[in-house]
């Protein structure tokens, strides 16, 4: 599976939260479907201080 998130006008900072973000939804979605519990935004991982 190819998975994007496109669409960025130009590089930014916040181009590295997204796509850690984006890790830690599918590592959630993972477990979800592998253990029948993930980790949804508010119990995620909190990586960095953007909101």
């Amino acid at each position: 599976m190819l998975f994007k998130h496109e669409g960025w006008k130009e590089p930014v900072e916040f181009m590295h939260h997204c796509s850690t973000k984006w890790a830690t939804f599918l590592l959630s979605l993972k477990a979800l479907l592998e253990t029948g519990t993930g980790m949804p935004h508010p119990d995620d991982v909190m990586i960095d201080n953007w909101k």
